[in-house]
């Protein structure tokens, strides 16, 4: 999903609850649910007949309850949101981050997810990580200090994926 399509209640949600916490320290409050539910509920938009399974096909729902449904539980979209915040961070300070999100992808394909819902958890994924760094970006500039914590942040968190 580009930054055009991205609604822009979303990314003024996002740029509000950055301003609300302090500067990236290790263990960063959660998310409000409502915001959770508001971009589950923009990558569910933007996933069936857009998202692509590894065959080329697009996705597609079987029928319209499939269409309605949470395509993964909301405790595991939290989950994805959650792991997708520090890949907005390092985007909006330029620093590596696809080491961890390959390794995240990783440990999401090892489980008894469908190709559906591998699909959705990467289109989630990415609407969280580009709606965090737009907000990010217009809070301001990276600093060094928000940078060095970023690192910290995507080392911990791939550590983290590493741990049994």
């Amino acid at each position: 999903m580009d930054r055009q399509s991205r609604p822009r209640w979303l990314l003024r949600s996002f740029a509000v609850a950055c301003a609300a916490w302090p500067p990236f320290a290790m263990t960063q409050p959660a998310l409000p649910d409502a915001l959770v539910q508001s971009l589950v509920a923009a990558a569910q938009q933007n996933f069936w007949g857009r998202a692509v399974l590894s065959s080329g096909e697009t996705v597609q729902p079987v029928d319209d309850t499939e269409r309605t449904t949470p395509v993964i539980p909301i405790v595991d979209s939290a989950r994805v949101v959650d792991a997708a915040r520090p890949v907005g961070q390092a985007i909006w300070c330029n620093v590596e981050w696809q080491p961890y999100y390959l390794a995240f992808m990783q440990a999401e394909r090892s489980k008894p997810w469908s190709e559906k819902q591998i699909a959705f958890i990467g289109v989630l994924f990415g609407l969280t990580q580009g709606t965090f760094s737009s907000a990010l970006t217009q809070r301001g500039s990276c600093s060094p200090e928000a940078r060095e914590n970023v690192v910290t942040n995507v080392g911990a968190a791939l550590k983290a994926l590493a741990e049994p």
